[in-house]
């Protein structure tokens, strides 16, 4: 994955179909995206609406899917303690195709040896 400034083509996190990917391509996918919220978070950074649109989702026929954040403009130098994956997770969850397994595989990425806690049901 990667931080872009151009003009970048392919479907947004938001649209791709994720129901078509295979299951390695999906994990791959969610733990690319989450490394790189963890490298705006990890640098004193945060992205104030980061979503499923903000990030455009580039197929790869070597590395796979490949995630590029392209909505930068809401990147700020972060004040008091400001984190981006919670927003993240938030959106991704109206993604009709969303799954447990892609949200472990995102906070995976973002947090590698954090220990798992389950979220509980509304």
């Amino acid at each position: 994955g990667a931080i872009v400034r151009e003009a970048v083509e392919g479907p947004s996190l938001a649209e791709v179909d994720l129901n078509a990917m295979d299951a390695s391509d999906r994990w791959r996918l969610f733990h690319r995206v989450g490394r790189i919220v963890r490298g705006i978070d990890t640098t004193n950074l945060y992205h104030r609406n980061l979503s499923g649109e903000s990030f455009v989702v580039v197929m790869d026929e070597k590395l796979g899917p490949m995630p590029m954040l392209v909505d930068v403009a809401p990147i700020r130098r972060r004040r008091h303690v400001q984190w981006s994956l919670p927003a993240l997770l938030a959106a991704m969850k109206r993604h009709p195709g969303y799954s447990q397994a892609d949200s472990l595989a995102l906070c995976r990425g973002y947090a590698p040896g954090a220990p798992l806690a389950r979220e509980e049901a509304p």
